[in-house]
């Protein structure tokens, strides 16, 4: 039998780091790419980053107009990274250097799941968004929002601080993750 599209692309380890969706559940073959347009749409659970989209597109020679993110992630700072994600270092996040009391946005619409103290990472809040990402914003001195309220992107959600017994200075800690797997936030957003 021909294997579908998207079964080749998430048996490709280099493409997608985790399948979001079992490939037997997308009916796209191959010999129906080029009268189908490969969207990568919201409720199929899949993100590709800026390298993942080219090398899906030069594997399956898709033109660029059919890769589409149905998202658009806001910043939540704006600053300079100081460290960048590494989980080779268990460093599931940036840290994002800017002005003391600087406005700390959501990067999409979401739900506070979490918004407290831990002694670490001082005042965190952590926003849940559609399709199994979650947003974690860290080292803040002052949170804006409460467990249980709906915040819309771009809306502040904290400001920006030195707290945790893990904060260097004012900075932001901030984390992507999909799927309980921790994904690089530059290869979505541009700091």
């Amino acid at each position: 039998s021909t294997q579908s599209t998207w079964e080749l692309m998430f048996d490709d380890p280099k493409l997608l780091k985790k399948p979001a969706l079992p490939a037997s559940s997308v009916a796209v073959d191959s010999s129906s790419l080029l009268r189908r347009s490969p969207v990568v749409h919201k409720q199929q659970d899949v993100f590709l980053s800026a390298n993942q989209r080219t090398s899906y597109q030069s594997l399956f020679n898709v033109p660029d107009h059919y890769i589409a993110s149905s998202y658009h992630f806001f910043t939540p700072l704006k600053g300079w990274v100081t460290n960048r994600f590494d989980a080779t270092l268990k460093h599931w996040g940036v840290d994002v250097v800017a002005k003391s009391g600087s406005r700390v946005v959501a990067m999409l619409d979401g739900t506070v799941i979490f918004s407290g103290w831990t002694l670490q990472t001082g005042y965190v809040i952590y926003l849940q968004h559609d399709n199994h990402l979650v947003s974690a914003y860290k080292h803040n001195r002052e949170l804006l929002k409460e467990v249980g309220e709906r915040v819309r992107s771009g809306e502040a959600v904290a400001i920006v601080g030195n707290s945790g017994e893990l904060s260097t200075g004012p900075h932001l800690h901030f984390e992507l993750w999909y799927n309980g797997v921790a994904l690089d936030p530059q290869e979505y957003i541009d700091f």
